[in-house]
């Protein structure tokens, strides 16, 4: 009675009778545990049947009910319920991540685990990484570090190892494009990861058509070329000069005429260069310690001797 209530007078219930609606549906879904299995599965089907005319009313604005009682009231039943279903909850409550979230990474996580991690669905996997993507690229120059370290890379280190041909397709492609954007250190990461994908082992089954080799194949692809877009940058670090501050300028026509006062090279490297090269070019060819100051926190450093490593991997694999 409840279902028919919904369906034939959804667009003209107020708050208050959403209320009354939402309550006994929360009720209904708490004390469904205790019942048989016959009895389970006839609610289910009716409770079911009921989140999707609400779902129908709230895509085409109106319900008037509370959106978060509804999504509460779905998520007990998400295990049952279709990809666009649950990709609406996804997309709901992904709604309200942001920097004012109370527990924004652990509830971040929490979504990762469920939707990323454990579904099965590529269809609802791939939206999640999407989800994960939107949320770093909103709020990178706030929570870059945090979301990298407990969000993006838990879960996609092991990218390489996934099952679902799909997921690591898309996860190369989506790291490849935002490498350029991120922090030397977590580029460095994702990069990793992308070699990973580029020489993940390729055992192809015998008797395959052409179109499914290139499938399986995707994400080595996607990986290779993501490697050669992003390392196109080391032109741009053939032409980097230090000063005698460790200060990085960019050199344009032979000449380097400005160092930045926020990136610095780090100074193990240069050390290295220096006893092996028997000093560095600069006004007084000594190399002088960085001076610390409290704006040091917003300066960051380039390894070139990470650098030059991973080129060196990425070119020994070409070869």
């Amino acid at each position: 009675s409840m279902s028919r209530l919904v369906k034939k007078y959804g667009p003209q219930l107020h708050l208050v009778a959403w209320d009354m609606v939402l309550d006994i549906l929360e009720i209904i879904s708490r004390q469904s545990m205790q019942f048989d299995a016959a009895a389970r599965l006839e609610v289910s089907e009716c409770i079911n049947d009921t989140i999707t005319t609400i779902e129908q009313l709230y895509d085409h604005k109106t319900f008037a009910g509370s959106p978060d009682t509804f999504f509460a009231v779905l998520q007990k039943w998400l295990n049952g319920r279709s990809e666009a279903s649950t990709e609406r909850y996804i997309k709901y409550y992904a709604s309200s991540i942001h920097p004012a979230t109370d527990k924004l990474i652990e509830k971040l996580q929490s979504m990762l685990t469920r939707f990323f991690k454990d579904d099965p669905r590529d269809k609802v996997r791939l939206y999640m990484l999407s989800i994960l993507f939107s949320v770093l690229h909103n709020w990178m120059y706030v929570y870059q570090d945090e979301l990298m370290e407990e969000a993006v890379l838990p879960h996609l280190r092991p990218v390489a190892h996934d099952a679902s041909d799909q997921v690591r397709n898309k996860t190369a492609e989506t790291l490849a494009d935002f490498a350029p954007h991120c922090t030397s250190q977590h580029f460095f990461h994702i990069t990793d990861i992308l070699f990973k994908l580029s020489s993940r082992s390729m055992d192809i089954p015998p008797n395959v058509t052409q179109m499914e080799e290139e499938r399986t194949l995707a994400d080595v692809k996607t990986s290779v070329l993501g490697l050669i877009d992003i390392f196109k940058v080391f032109d741009c670090l053939l032409q980097l000069r230090v000063n005698s501050h460790l200060r990085l300028g960019l050199q344009t026509k032979g000449v380097c005429k400005e160092y930045s006062p926020f990136i610095y090279c780090d100074g193990r490297d240069l050390l290295h260069t220096q006893t092996q090269d028997g000093g560095l070019a600069g006004d007084s060819g000594e190399l002088n310690h960085v001076p610390v100051t409290p704006s040091s926190e917003r300066r960051s450093s380039l390894h070139f001797a990470e650098v030059i490593s991973l080129v060196e991997r990425c070119i020994a694999r070409e070869l």
